[in-house]
């Protein structure tokens, strides 16, 4: 595996387990949005907590699904602030020609299935007729997908095609 390659799943990680915030802090939601409190939504483990009148999205284990969870709030409720904290961002890096975690995230899937929880996230973010967006679908709001994600994904299929997770149709609605 090339260092190249790490960097295009790195690119993935960061593009779908989307930050608003450095940190879910009083003194950063200030900064940014000049409230000082959020109602929490976790998902995958949680609770809502009361006191505040915005929805702060803190995904607690699988952080790739997170901008799909956002576009997901954004659908029902346009007029909301959604503020997303991705509960860990996972750095790739390249240790003896294969990917490896940059460090230890306690519960973190293994590498073979965080690539392809990224890969699957991409064809479902978009507007295409079988993504998720409005020109698909319509289970989400629309996604901007930025050309360098678009080129990051592009490339992994090359090397990672099989690894595109198809929709189980299980779960459609």
């Amino acid at each position: 595996m090339k260092e190249q390659t790490a960097e295009w799943i790195n690119r993935l990680g960061r593009f779908c387990g989307k930050r608003d915030v450095p940190e879910l802090t009083p003194d950063q939601l200030y900064r940014k949005y000049q409230i000082r409190q959020a109602d929490v939504l976790v998902l995958f483990g949680g609770s809502i907590l009361c006191g505040g009148d915005v929805l702060a999205d803190a995904m607690k284990r699988d952080v790739a699904m997170q901008r799909r969870m956002d576009a997901g709030l954004r659908k029902q409720n346009a007029d909301a602030l959604i503020i997303n904290f991705a509960a860990y961002q996972a750095e790739v890096t390249v240790r003896n020609g294969e990917p490896e975690y940059e460090k230890e995230i306690w519960g973190m899937w293994d590498m073979d299935r965080y690539i392809t929880l990224l890969m699957g996230e991409i064809p479902r973010l978009s507007d295409a007729p079988d993504g998720y967006g409005p020109a698909g679908k319509n289970f989400i709001a629309h996604v901007d997908i930025p050309p360098e994600v678009a080129e990051a994904f592009s490339e992994l299929k090359k090397e990672y095609g099989g690894m595109v997770r198809e929709a189980n149709p299980m779960y459609a609605s």
